[in-house]
């Protein structure tokens, strides 16, 4: 994925967005912490989920400091997203559009025709806006014991 800039009235620099490396891991993290995300996050749940992520975890970054991440993956059929976030000082600044931008860009590349999001019921508008629906569908979560071999 190329790089991608972007620049809003509320932003004073560029905003550059590009797939997260192993370097971004510990922003990234900082981020999900930063707004009361991700307590099931670690930096080694964030190494494989770049691993598997078919360059779908996507930050922002400013001055190469972390300011915002979206997580999502493809499974060959959809692109599913799972986790997105911006540090409080970058919200309604345009990054978490710009992100979504990228993402639903790359999707497109990738040959898929869906992006399925889990969302909190407050970041449903945001969503919706973009042309997101509700399917009618509810997601279901079962916590499992890890078994650690």
């Amino acid at each position: 994925m190329k790089k991608e800039t972007t620049k809003d009235n509320n932003i004073k620099n560029s905003i550059q967005c590009i797939s997260a490396k192993d370097e971004h891991i510990p922003g990234i993290l900082a981020v999900f912490k930063e707004v009361g995300l991700g307590s099931d996050l670690n930096e080694e749940v964030l190494r494989k989920m770049r691993e598997i992520s078919n360059d779908l975890m996507i930050v922002a970054l400013k001055d190469n400091q972390v300011t915002g991440v979206i997580i999502s993956s493809f499974n060959g059929v959809s692109v599913w997203t799972s986790h997105v976030a911006v540090l409080p000082e970058y919200q309604k600044t345009g990054i978490a559009s710009h992100l979504q931008n990228i993402l639903e860009k790359h999707a497109s590349e990738l040959g898929t025709r869906r992006i399925i999001i889990d969302s909190w019921i407050d970041g449903a508008p945001f969503y919706r806006k973009r042309g997101y629906r509700l399917p009618g569908s509810i997601f279901m979560l079962k916590d499992l014991k890890v078994n650690k071999s």
